[in-house]
């Protein structure tokens, strides 16, 4: 079960750049980790981590989500404090650009390769030697190149549309 962002944000406590999340803050929690090493009765502890804690970082473009960042049993068993915090944050921030970056190489490429099938489809178009072929020219390249199977041409003759071609 994965907690819904909105949960996060309405029922979590906001702590330093992120948000930390408990059974007490958030109703139906479930954990499939090993419970956390007992801290030692001796040691001053402000907030011991529970074995249903987990804390979110969420990659943000300005008021769009991302994605997230989940932790859960830190090692020692305490709540970060804001020292530990603050990279957190740099590394979350760091994680969001690459994300961003990523979607931005993925959608040039995309672009690059639908200017490229284009290209190609001016090229071939010097080719065809009547209407006949340029509407056999226009179906194969929609089939192939654009990944449809069910394609038609239809062309305006006075005041109606006729098919010119198609490929079902």
């Amino acid at each position: 079960h994965i907690l819904p962002n909105r949960d996060i944000l309405a029922q979590g406590e906001a702590w330093g750049p992120g948000y930390l999340v408990t059974p007490q803050n958030v109703s139906g929690l479930t954990d499939y980790s090993v419970p956390l090493p007992k801290v030692e009765p001796n040691e001053a502890v402000q907030q011991v981590w529970g074995v249903y804690d987990n804390f979110y970082l969420f990659l943000r473009q300005g008021a769009s989500i991302w994605g997230r960042i989940s932790l859960a049993r830190p090692h020692g068993g305490r709540v970060p404090d804001p020292e530990r915090l603050e990279p957190l944050s740099v590394l979350a921030n760091l994680a969001t650009l690459a994300v961003h970056n990523a979607r931005q190489i993925e959608a040039l490429e995309t672009q690059k390769d639908h200017l490229h099938r284009l290209h190609r489809f001016g090229q071939k178009l010097a080719t065809a030697g009547d209407q006949r072929a340029l509407l056999e020219l226009v179906i194969d390249t929609l089939r192939k190149d654009f990944s449809y199977d069910v394609c038609a041409v239809l062309l305006v003759e006075g005041y109606e549309l006729v098919l010119g071609a198609k490929d079902l």
